[in-house]
C-alpha cells in the first residue's frame, strides 16, 4: 500500500481542508493499492484535479469543446445504445463524440503541485499560457478534489494550438451570459462544477468573495 499525499499548493487553507476531507472519506491515514501506480503515472492522480477559470479583459471565459464523451454522460438513450452496439467505447467507457463545453481541467500528475497542474492543463487543452491569480472555487466531488483557479491569459488574443485536436475540438471565449446560455441548452460537460465556479466568480466581482477563500466540503 502507498500513502495518499496531498499535492503542494501555495494556499495553506486548501491543504488543511483537503486533509480533513481525506480523513473523513478515506480514514485518518489514507492509502491506496500500489498496483494502481502504473495507471497513476499514465493518467494522473484520481483524487486530485485542477481547473482554470481563464477570463480576458472583457470578462469573457475561455471554454473548450471536448471531443470525447464518457458513456455515463450520454443523455440520449438511442445514441448511448448505438455507441455500445458498435463498440465505439474503449475499455474505460470513453468514445469520440460531442463531449460538451467545459473549462480547462484535469488530473494532477504524480508529484505536481495544484498550481503547476492547472497551468499545464490550460497549455495542453488550449495552447495558452496563463498566470494563476488564486483559487476561486473548490469542487468537492464524491472521491476527488478540484480547486479551480482564476487565471490571467498571458497569450491572448493569439490563436493557439491544442496538444490533442481530437480531444479538444473547439476553443471559444464566452461572456458570462453566454456560459449560462450553454448551461440552459444542456451542452456543458460538467454543468454543476462550471456554474458553481461562475457564481463564485460573480461574487468575487461584487466584492463578496476573496481569492483563496476556501469553501468547505461539508457546507
Amino acid at each position: 500500500m502507498s500513502k495518499i499525499v496531498i499535492p503542494e499548493t501555495k494556499c495553506a487553507d486548501l491543504t488543511k481542508e483537503i486533509a480533513r476531507w481525506l480523513s473523513v472519506k478515506f480514514g485518518p491515514d489514507p492509502e491506496y493499492d500500489s498496483k494502481k501506480e502504473s495507471d497513476i503515472i499514465q493518467w494522473g492522480l484520481p483524487w486530485f484535479r485542477a481547473g482554470a477559470l481563464v477570463v480576458d479583459e472583457d470578462y469573457k471565459v475561455l471554454m473548450i469543446h471536448e471531443g470525447r464523451i464518457h458513456i455515463k454522460k450520454v443523455r440520449d438513450e438511442n445514441y448511448k445504445q448505438w455507441l455500445l452496439e458498435t463498440n465505439r467505447c474503449d475499455a474505460g467507457g470513453w468514445a469520440n463524440g460531442d463531449g460538451g463545453w467545459n473549462i480547462p481541467a484535469g488530473r494532477l500528475a504524480l508529484g505536481e503541485s495544484f498550481e503547476a497542474g492547472v497551468v499545464r492543463e490550460v497549455k495542453e487543452e488550449t495552447g495558452h499560457e496563463v498566470k494563476v491569480l488564486g483559487i476561486i472555487h473548490v469542487r468537492w466531488g464524491k472521491d476527488y478534489v478540484m480547486p479551480t483557479f482564476l487565471a490571467q491569459n498571458l497569450s491572448w488574443p493569439l490563436q493557439c494550438r491544442v496538444k490533442d485536436p481530437q480531444e479538444v475540438i473547439g476553443i471559444c471565449n464566452f461572456s458570462i451570459e453566454g456560459v449560462r446560455a450553454l448551461n440552459d441548452a444542456g451542452v456543458l460537460r460538467s454543468p454543476e462544477s462550471v456554474m458553481d465556479t461562475l457564481d463564485a466568480y460573480e461574487a468575487y466581482l461584487r466584492g463578496e468573495k476573496q481569492l483563496n477563500e476556501i469553501n468547505s466540503w461539508d457546507d
